[in-house]
This record gives C-alpha cells, structure tokens and sequence, in this order.
C-alpha cells in the first residue's frame, strides 16, 4: 500500500461585526473559492492581536448558545479523523469585538 499524501490549507478569516454569526465555510470561500471545506485534521485558533472571545456552534449560534469559545490566550482547538470528514459546513463563527482573526488550518 502506498503511503496518504496530504495537502495543508491555511486561511485567516476576519470577523468584521460585533456578535454576529457567521458561517465559516461562506467566509472562506469568499476569499477563496477553492479552500477544501473538510479535511483530516482542522485547527482553529484567535488571533492575539484583538482581545476579545469567538464563539463557535452551530447555525444557532449565539451568546448564550455555543459549543465552545476561545479568546487570544486559548490553546487552538483541533479535531482529528482516519478520513476527510471533519466538515466545515457545519461551523458558525462570532466575535466579541469587532476585526476578531479566526485562522483555520485544514490537513486533507
């Protein structure tokens, strides 16, 4: 058997308005139409530069109602799959403060 080969994506998005939800497979393909919306490994990380928190859920997403929030000072938060099926479709993203960084990093 020959060994997987992997492709690694990287993307910055920006979240421009205060307490909105965003999707973030609509914010990354807006930037670029061929960023690969699931993969193997994907990490999501704040940027340090704005102080602030980005809450990450689902379509209703909301302040009170959210999986998981991370600020500047958080670890990144990874998930992992045997297979390409981690879905970035299913993200919604928002921030506290306004120009919040979400980097999101795909392994295919």
């Amino acid at each position: 058997m020959f060994p997987q080969t992997s492709s690694y994506r990287t993307q910055t998005v920006v979240l421009t308005t205060i307490n909105t939800p965003y999707s973030l497979a609509a914010l990354l393909l807006a930037i670029d139409p061929k960023f690969p919306l699931a993969g193997r490994e994907v990490t999501l990380s704040v940027d340090k530069f704005v102080p602030g928190t980005i809450r990450f859920g689902e379509s209703n997403l909301s302040s009170t109602n959210c999986g998981y929030a991370l600020t500047e000072l958080s670890p990144p938060r990874t998930y992992r799959s045997d297979k390409s099926d981690i879905p970035l479709g299913m993200i919604w993203v928002m921030g506290s403060a306004a120009l919040m960084i979400v980097n999101v990093e795909v392994v295919q």
